[in-house]
């Protein structure tokens, strides 16, 4: 019996809390922040590390750009796509 007098009433058990929108921007950071720590990371950077010429670029520096442009694209959206969906 008593364990019934502890529970909330039940309006507040079926009430959804709302998301907040900094912990939301929050998590996305993290999540992309980990996920170009590893991409610029040794392990997976030395992959495009050779000798090998893609339109006469080495193929290392295409990927440091490409990585590098997807991370500013991800942040662009990031930052502006999704605050504005906020509003």
């Amino acid at each position: 019996m008593s364990d019934l007098s502890q529970q909330p009433p039940a309006d507040k058990r079926n009430q959804r809390r709302k998301p907040n929108p900094q912990e939301s921007m929050s998590k996305y950071l993290l999540v992309m922040f980990w996920l170009f720590f590893i991409l610029f990371n040794h392990p997976i950077s030395s992959i495009f590390d050779r000798q090998e010429l893609f339109m006469h670029v080495p193929v290392f520096v295409i990927y440091i750009f490409v990585t590098w442009g997807l991370m500013v694209i991800s942040l662009v959206y990031l930052f502006e796509f999704k605050r504005s969906s906020r509003s």
